[in-house]
């Protein structure tokens, strides 16, 4: 049984119909290739790119957490020093409320200027009208 001429006809159809949808197929993959190929080249340069921007913020943090460091030691160090002063102060508040009455005006600056000695060592607080 050999095919008729128009089984041939039919199958040749079919067949010019299933290249045509292959060739449009293998069209549109060697599209979605070139443009997946793209993507990957974009995709490695933006990884590279953010590689180095974090880095770069590493070390941006890592900096700004020693300026942090540095500025709360000198934080601390201010406000106990004001707490120091303050407290000093009041003390010497203390001492001329106290003491004013019972001393000469003369003795009373000597206490004082003695007083602020010691409160404030590194000012070389002397002054004449104390002596």
């Amino acid at each position: 049984m050999a095919p008729t001429d128009h089984e041939k006809d039919i199958a040749l159809e079919e067949l010019d119909a299933t290249r045509k949808q292959l060739e449009e197929l293998s069209k549109r993959y060697e599209e979605l290739e070139a443009k997946s190929k793209a993507d990957f080249k974009f995709l490695a340069k933006e990884f590279k790119s953010l590689k180095s921007s974090q880095t770069t913020l590493k070390q941006e943090l890592s900096q700004s957490l020693k300026e942090k460091s540095e500025v709360e030691v000198v934080y601390h160090f201010c406000i106990s020093s004001f707490l120091n002063k303050f407290s000093s102060y009041g003390k010497l508040h203390h001492i001329i409320t106290t003491h004013s009455t019972r001393l000469s005006p003369k003795s009373n600056f000597k206490h004082i200027a003695y007083f602020c000695q010691l409160s404030c060592p590194k000012s070389n607080f002397k002054h004449s009208i104390f002596y």
